[in-house]
């Protein structure tokens, strides 16, 4: 009854878009811990899904205190100096490393080079990703050197892996362009050379972004 007083009148598109729309509310009333979601039927599913789309994608439904508790916060913020505004922000920063310092204690990740390299990741933003590829390919194009320098020729190397394997002569070897296997060769070995890389990354990308944005 409910899903036939709802999609009375409604297109096939109509009703996918207000299927997702509810689903979407579901999910952000149970978030906001209500035990139980109260719908509607409505006379027009449209003006009904128009304004189920409108309430899902305020700001509200991104925020993890109550509508009343954040427009009250939003007021307060509002009529702060700048310079109070600043200063609240650091003490909030500081609190929010120590909270993920805690967490990253509780879960582990403050003790494995994959957790430093998400804490990194998290801190860092985008000075940690520019930081990571300068290094990587900074070592694709030392082992580029070192295949070029020392002669290394792909297509035999495929060579001699066909004939380890049995297969035909040719195989693989006589359908790679030279210089696309050499490539190809540089970027295999270079992904090999990640656990030397990932911990020169995760010691150095602190003291290098932060120089950098000193020199900003």
């Amino acid at each position: 009854m409910f899903a036939a007083a709802l999609f009375r009148g409604s297109t096939p598109q109509t009703r996918n878009l207000l299927s997702r729309s509810i689903s979407a509310f579901a999910t952000n009333e149970r978030s906001r811990g209500h035990a139980t979601i109260k719908l509607q039927c409505h006379p027009q599913p449209a003006t009904y899904l128009k304004q189920t789309i409108r309430t899902n994608f305020t700001p509200s439904s991104f925020s993890a205190l109550p509508p009343e508790e954040e427009e009250k916060e939003k007021n307060r913020v509002e009529s702060l100096t700048d310079y109070k505004k600043e200063i609240e922000l650091r003490k909030l920063d500081t609190e929010i490393a120590r909270l993920q310092t805690l967490r990253s204690i509780n879960t582990g990740e403050l003790y494995t080079m994959r957790g430093k390299f998400k804490i990194l990741s998290r801190d860092y933003g985008m000075g940690f990703l520019a930081w990571y590829w300068t290094v990587w390919f900074a070592t694709a194009g030392l082992t580029y050197a070192a295949v070029e320098l020392g002669g290394v020729d792909p297509i035999l190397i495929m060579s001699k892996a066909e004939t380890f394997l049995g297969w035909e002569y040719g195989a693989i070897s006589g359908k790679v362009d030279p210089t696309l296997g050499q490539l190809g060769m540089v970027i295999v070995i270079n992904e090999c050379l990640e656990p030397v890389r990932l911990p020169i990354v995760v010691m150095t990308t602190r003291p290098v972004v932060d120089a950098f944005q000193k020199m900003k």
